[in-house]
């Protein structure tokens, strides 16, 4: 909002601009319940669910992930995933990575190794998309 003034300064008028953001708001619930909606997928399922950003950097997990990996929640959130795989292994994980993300593949399915928290290497099967 702005004042309209007079030559003394006196203010004569005040101006306000509107806009109907209605449709961005609607918008912006619709992320929120997907969003909520995903979390709560990610949570309850029985699989073990790993979210990690394009730098394989953790940042969400659920409890099956947890009882599966060996590790909690507090130590993997913020790690790279390469962290717990096998380094001969990264180069393979990193060109599938690169199919995703590049729109090549929408998803890749492969089979690659963790280390778990005690040290015992387990078979995974993963789906990146």
């Amino acid at each position: 909002m702005f004042y309209v003034c007079d030559k003394k300064g006196d203010r004569m008028a005040a101006v306000a601009i509107c806009r109907d953001i209605s449709e961005r708001k609607k918008a912006e619930k619709t992320i929120l319940d997907t969003r909520n909606f995903m979390e709560d997928v990610i949570r309850t399922s029985a699989d073990g669910i790993v979210v990690a950003d394009t730098l394989t950097t953790i940042t969400m997990m659920n409890e099956a992930a947890e009882r599966i990996l060996g590790y909690s929640k507090e130590e993997l959130l913020g790690r790279r995933t390469h962290d717990f795989i096998p380094g001969s292994e990264w180069d393979e994980r990193d060109r599938l990575l690169e199919e995703v993300a590049s729109g090549k593949k929408a998803v890749c399915s492969y089979e690659h190794h963790w280390i778990k928290k005690d040290g015992q290497v387990i078979d995974l099967g993963v789906s990146i998309g």
